[in-house]
């Protein structure tokens, strides 16, 4: 079976899905088949991702590494590898703003704004 006939049958059970949400929407004749089909798919997907992340939490028993998979992933605000990233440029920029003399920017904005 090729890749773009199942992408087009998850496409028309997506739709058909939308489709179905709207008030006093009757089912489609010939459209419930590509329905199922979305559905089992998707329930698929969070039954693997449930499987995945079952994994995951039993091996952080026994690897740090795993937990702090989960731990980046449940609190990024505080263990997200851009939290790093962000620090950072907050130091850089805390550099700069020491660096401008207090005049200098707005007199910089005015010769932009008169062009």
């Amino acid at each position: 079976m090729d890749r773009t006939t199942v992408r087009k049958w998850l496409h028309r059970g997506a739709k058909e899905a939308r489709r179905r949400q709207r008030p006093r929407c009757l089912p489609k004749p010939g459209e419930e088949l590509y329905l199922e089909f979305f559905l089992t798919y998707k329930k698929a997907l969070a039954e693997g991702l449930i499987f995945d992340l079952g994994v995951i939490k039993k091996a952080s028993d026994k690897q740090w590494t795993a937990a702090a998979w989960r731990a980046e992933r449940r609190f990024p605000h505080l263990y997200g590898s851009d939290r790093r990233e962000i620090i950072e440029i907050k130091k850089q920029l805390a550099q700069l703003e020491a660096s401008i003399v207090p005049g200098t920017q707005r007199s910089s904005r005015k010769a932009r704004t008169a062009r």
